[in-house]
């Protein structure tokens, strides 16, 4: 009786000791595979857009001329510099809202032709407005400087949104919330129930439409010609683009 009970004793400790092993390694399988340790969770994703509209505008303007007397091409560029100064601030532009520097380099092709040092001289003009339906006013009304003799050239304009941060962050926002919205319609229709959001990942953003920068070039053919150009009378939009948010989220349920 002694020797039964102490033999069945031995097979179940036997039993209990391959049932832990083989419990052990299909536990430790669990974690491998990332079943155990990970929470039961659904999946889901959301978009959010938003059109959003310039309000700032950087505008470059370059104008220049050449000659053999450096001396006589400062004189006359200066003389250019305070025509196109004066012919802004005649149209609402700041004095302190514009930026000239100047350049001066030498002319190899006409130099070469010429067998004389030729150079090129002129002004860089940035202006920097928040008042970007001046500037689209003004961008293609710019006879008064073709009459005196002054020619624009690399004329383009960049449109920005100073708004860009915070719009990206209430379209986050927004998208999140009709992520959760989703996951708690998907989780009512499993007969399950949602307990948290386990994580959200980085959203990504997209700017859909016209491109920054608009280069200049009806203002420039229209005043190409005879040095003249005719004042447009329709009213040019201001630049507008959508902005697109997509956001996934880990929902746990139970």
């Amino acid at each position: 009786m002694t020797a039964e009970s102490k033999f069945s004793w031995g097979s179940f400790f036997l039993l209990f000791s391959v049932l832990s092993i083989i419990a052990c390694v299909g536990f430790l399988y669990k974690i491998h595979q990332g079943i155990v340790l990970n929470p039961r969770c659904i999946e889901v994703s959301a978009e959010s857009e938003k059109i959003i509209s310039a309000d700032r505008a950087i505008w470059t303007i370059r104008f220049e001329k050449t000659g053999a007397n450096q001396a006589e091409l400062n004189n006359l560029l200066l003389a250019d510099r305070n025509i196109v100064q004066k012919f802004f601030e005649t149209n609402g532009i700041k004095k302190e809202d514009m930026e000239f520097s100047s350049f001066v380099r030498e002319n190899y092709h006409e130099t070469k032709k010429s067998k004389k040092t030729v150079y090129c001289a002129g002004y860089n003009l940035v202006i920097k407005s928040k008042d970007v339906e001046k500037i689209l006013a003004l961008r293609d009304n710019l006879s008064g400087l073709y009459e005196k003799g002054i020619v624009l050239s690399n004329n383009n304009i960049n449109f920005q949104c100073s708004m860009n941060e915070e719009v990206q962050k209430q379209l986050a926002e927004e998208a999140a919330v009709k992520a959760y919205k989703k996951a708690q319609n998907l989780a009512k229709a499993l007969r399950i129930k949602v307990r948290r959001i386990h994580k959200v990942y980085d959203p990504n953003f997209q700017i859909e439409g016209m491109n920054d920068r608009v280069y200049m070039m009806k203002s420039l053919a229209a005043n190409s010609v005879n040095g003249l150009g005719n004042s447009s009378t329709d009213p040019q939009p201001i630049p507008k683009r959508k902005m697109k948010v997509h956001l996934r989220m880990s929902v746990e349920v139970k």
